[in-house]
């Protein structure tokens, strides 16, 4: 997931369905998730990013990047 705050309100938020991937099993896989986020109100403003597991089963993150370009 991906979101931008102002003031402590979320503005823009996206997300990926890893369910919808159809990822393989018990094996590493690349996954990439494009954000672009909205025009800034404030310099104040917060972006967040985070995985957010919705399902009951365990999941591995391994060498998770984040690249910004402006």
């Amino acid at each position: 997931c991906a979101q931008m705050e102002y003031k402590g309100k979320t503005y823009f938020w996206r997300s990926l369905n890893f369910e919808e991937l159809n990822l393989l099993k018990d094996q590493w896989q690349y996954v990439q998730f494009i954000y672009l986020t909205p025009e800034v109100r404030s310099r104040e403003d917060i972006f967040k990013t985070f995985i957010w597991n919705r399902g009951d089963k365990e999941i591995y993150v391994d060498k998770m990047m984040l690249e910004t370009f402006y």
